[in-house]
């Protein structure tokens, strides 16, 4: 690598993240935070850094092994781009909460089955994989998770309502890791809209004294964190990308911290809505694409449903009507954060205000559809008079 490459990659920012690992890694350090109740900061501050510090090594291996993205088809970046981002914010995520060293059964099963996730992202981005393999793998993650409780408890608790609850918390996974896979086609997106759910989910979870949602959440964001500097880059095109192992992993965690998390005691539109809400653009994106795919006849079956690929996502659409990919993403996560202030508030509702919160979601999908539909059309008559 150029002299000139090292200087891009690494800079005055890096070597700061580097002097804070050092410092955070010393056993004082970490039991000072421990000591002063504020555990959850070293855990951010450490993963953090430990992801900004390992990117430019990813971006290096990536290029030595010639792992990269070449543009191509649906891809919207103009440059063969290296695709192991995913790898430094792995290592932050499971490190830092090793190191953190309370980890409870449930805690453990979503490191062990993300790291599932992951090792068969990595293989798809390398050598490609089938579909089965992907789904499979998601299967066995879930088994991993369900098997430490990690369920949804919405239906009664009888044994159809157990396989009821299983069955729901199946579909909730294996939809929200592949939707999370699907919008990661524009720099910051993938990474933006999990700070943002990962923000409010961290939020929630001190909020109400859940400390494995809590530290499961900020591991994650300062992972993420560490990863964005170098995939949104102001003016400039991505220096990496989190690849398919990177965003399937950020899908799989937040889908299981939305099943970890307790998000009401004792009123059930608020248990059931809060994770709806706050994941309302991953939600909307996967419903309103396969819809429209299978409305057009562009997919058959279920398998190609999930191989299906297409400029028809969310940040697709919403690009085309901005003329500009980076405001695009700057609006979607925008609305991620007013979805996520909306938890917020809902977190202490009564079932009017509740109700309310859920109906506001709805229209403001609502409004983004008319405007996509009226420019659509809008667009066809301007076709139509040439």
């Amino acid at each position: 690598m150029t002299s000139g490459n090292k200087d891009r990659d690494i800079g005055i920012f890096w070597y700061i993240s580097l002097a804070a690992f050092i410092v955070l890694i010393l056993p004082p350090v970490l039991r000072f935070f421990v000591d002063v109740g504020e555990r959850w900061i070293w855990i951010l501050l450490f993963s953090g850094s430990t992801s900004y510090v390992l990117m430019p090594v990813a971006i290096r291996i990536s290029k030595s092994r010639n792992y990269m993205d070449v543009p191509e088809g649906r891809k919207d970046h103009d440059n063969a781009t290296p695709i192991l981002g995913g790898v430094p914010v792995v290592v932050a995520f499971i490190v830092s909460l090793a190191i953190n060293g309370v980890i409870s059964p449930a805690l453990f099963s979503v490191m062990v089955a993300s790291l599932i996730i992951f090792v068969v992202g990595i293989m798809e981005d390398i050598f490609g994989v089938k579909e089965w393999i992907r789904l499979l793998a998601q299967a066995a993650a879930f088994g991993v998770v369900v098997s430490a409780g990690v369920v949804l408890k919405l239906f009664p608790p009888t044994p159809i309502g157990h396989v009821l609850d299983l069955a729901l918390t199946f579909f909730w996974i294996v939809g929200i890791t592949n939707a999370m896979n699907f919008i990661d086609g524009m720099d910051g997106l993938c990474g933006g809209i999990t700070v943002v759910i990962t923000s409010f989910l961290g939020i929630i979870a001190f909020q109400t004294d859940q400390p494995d949602l809590g530290w499961l959440s900020i591991a994650l964001l300062g992972g993420v964190l560490g990863f964005i500097p170098f995939n949104f880059v102001p003016k400039k095109n991505a220096r990496i990308f989190l690849g398919d192992a990177g965003s399937s992993f950020l899908g799989f965690v937040l889908a299981s911290l939305a099943v970890l998390g307790e998000w009401s005691e004792n009123d059930p539109l608020v248990s059931f809505s809060t994770p709806l809400i706050i994941f309302g653009v991953l939600i909307y994106d996967i419903i309103y694409t396969n819809v429209a795919r299978i409305a057009k006849k562009q997919v058959k079956s279920f398998k190609e449903l999930l191989s299906f690929v297409g400029r028809d996502h969310i940040h697709h659409r919403i690009a085309a009507q901005i003329g500009d990919r980076k405001l695009a993403v700057v609006f979607i996560i925008s609305i991620n954060t007013v979805f996520g202030l909306a938890t917020i508030a809902l977190r202490n509702a009564d079932f009017i205000v509740a109700l309310v919160l859920v109906i506001q979601t709805l229209l403001i999908f609502l409004l983004i559809t008319i405007l996509e539909v009226g420019s659509k059309k809008r667009n066809r008559r301007k076709e139509d008079r040439r």
